[in-house]
């Protein structure tokens, strides 16, 4: 019986030992030695390919077209174009690589030189417009309509909100024109009626006839009062035609 348990402990022992190494981590393999030093020769790096070096030219061509982006980011656009037609002229014994930066190079100055042309315009045509407005405002009506019209021509490419600023300012000088009409088709209708009555005052009423026909034809279009006041110079003229044929008095002229 003390024999069969001191068996059965062996073997348990034994289990647990062989468990033990069965949990241990392999051994690291020994380097390999030199057997003439006994020394630890080092193993041979693994044969990675490095990628290819460019050579000076496309180096020199990397270098040129970050100068181009660098022109354009700044607004250089003329010299961003210098350089770049330089390297457009050699592109075709570069790398595909470099010949599709190139091409987007291209891209975004064209693009840059659009955007830049575009604020070009907008800027002259708010200073056209700034000034159309000031001809206005001083009664240069017929300058302001001149450089209007050569703006009106330029607004197709226009921002929309700048077109209708200059519609706004055709509106504007439209106005202007037709109030300044007005006053200076008043003033010569007064003018003539004060010419008229001298005549009729003075006899020559063959004068005055002639006169007040061509005034009378404009009344519609005249701003009150002048439309009664012709009236009146029409009746004044009658009664002294009247007067001058028989001897009647006068009705007094309109004042």
């Amino acid at each position: 019986m003390t024999r069969m348990v001191s068996l059965k402990c062996i073997l348990l022992i034994g289990s647990l030992l062989i468990g033990c190494k069965k949990d241990r981590p392999p051994a690291a393999k020994p380097a390999p030695r030199d057997p003439n030093t006994d020394r630890a020769v080092t193993p041979p790096e693994p044969n990675v390919p490095k990628p290819p070096e460019l050579d000076p030219a496309a180096r020199g061509t990397q270098t040129a077209l970050a100068e181009v982006l660098a022109a354009i980011r700044e607004g250089r656009l003329d010299e961003a174009e210098t350089k770049l037609k330089a390297l457009e002229a050699k592109s075709a014994s570069l790398p595909k690589s470099l010949q599709d930066q190139i091409a987007a190079a291209r891209k975004s100055l064209d693009a840059a030189k659009t955007a830049k042309a575009a604020s070009d315009s907008k800027a002259k045509a708010e200073a056209a417009l700034k000034e159309v407005l000031a001809l206005i405002r001083e009664g240069k009506l017929d300058e302001a309509d001149a450089k209007l019209k050569t703006l009106e021509g330029d607004s197709a490419s226009l921002p929309q909100p700048l077109r209708d600023q200059i519609a706004a300012a055709r509106e504007s000088l439209d106005a202007a024109k037709t109030a300044k009409a007005a006053a200076e088709s008043k003033a010569e209708a007064e003018s003539l009626l004060a010419k008229i009555l001298a005549l009729i005052k003075d006899g020559k009423l063959g004068d005055a006839e002639k006169l007040l026909k061509t005034l009378e034809e404009k009344a519609a279009s005249l701003p009150d009062p002048l439309p009664s006041k012709i009236k009146a110079a029409r009746t004044a003229l009658t009664a002294k035609k009247a007067a001058s044929a028989g001897g009647i008095g006068l009705p007094g002229l309109p004042k």
